[in-house]
């Protein structure tokens, strides 16, 4: 239990350090099973049915 809270930590530390790095805002596209995937710059969603979200890193 305790290697697994030690990962947990870590990949907490890992996601702060790449937010605190990452000034560029993203799109990302969930489609209708909860799939999320990254949606290119200047791409759409493939298909209507994808909710979009936007994540803005300089917007906390």
């Amino acid at each position: 239990m305790e290697e697994l809270e030690e990962t947990v930590e870590e990949l907490r530390y890992e996601l702060r350090e790449a937010e605190r790095h990452s000034t560029k805002p993203r799109v990302f596209a969930v489609g209708p099973h909860g799939d999320v995937v990254t949606v290119a710059r200047g791409r759409r969603a493939r298909t209507s049915t994808q909710a979009l979200v936007l994540w803005d890193p300089r917007r906390r």
